[in-house]
């Protein structure tokens, strides 16, 4: 890890609310387990991710592979919000990831807005910790397509949003994070 963090003490403390945003196969979902593996907390794991094909089944099932079987997995593509309401007050919610989810309402032609609003309220009354992984879409370049670019401006959107909510905040790069906001527990 880099020595220039401020890192929490061991003390199985964890911020209400974390989000770690980075590209594709940056090693956020390692990262997250880690934190979450070493909270004192219950860990729980809400995926979003529909299986469409084969390869998306194999990245989920390494995904699942590695996670002990400490962790309670619940598969939800749609209602996070009902998820975050259900959780218990010792327990740590990792939702991977933000991306997926938003893709998936986009996808199935529902309302982005009113799912983003509700999940944002449940976020309040919210009884766990939460570890929210989301994709950092804007180092890329401009895509070529209306609809890739309506995305890429939606989940930025979305990220500020969460970004301002969360207690800390932090880039993932090569499996390493940057903290931007707060600091992150050991």
């Amino acid at each position: 890890m880099n020595n220039n963090l401020k890192i929490r003490p061991s003390d199985g403390s964890l911020p209400r609310m974390t989000l770690l945003i980075g590209g594709t196969a940056s090693g956020k979902s390692k990262f997250a387990e880690r934190i979450v593996e070493h909270s004192g907390y219950r860990p729980v794991y809400l995926a979003t991710a529909e299986a469409f094909d084969s390869q998306m089944r194999e990245r989920i099932s390494r995904h699942k592979a590695r996670r002990s079987s400490e962790w309670l997995d619940v598969e939800e593509p749609f209602d996070l919000a009902r998820v975050v309401l259900e959780r218990m007050a010792d327990e740590a919610l990792l939702l991977e990831c933000m991306t997926t989810w938003l893709a998936n309402l986009l996808h199935h032609g529902m309302d982005a807005g009113e799912w983003i609003a509700e999940f944002e309220a449940s976020l309040e009354r919210a009884p766990c910790r939460i570890v929210v992984i989301s994709n950092e879409t804007g180092w890329g370049i401009i895509p070529d397509n209306a609809a890739s670019r309506e995305f890429n401006s939606a989940l930025g959107l979305l990220n500020e949003r969460l970004a301002n909510r969360a207690d800390t905040v932090a880039a993932i790069v090569a499996g390493q994070p940057i903290v931007i906001k707060g600091v992150l527990p050991s």
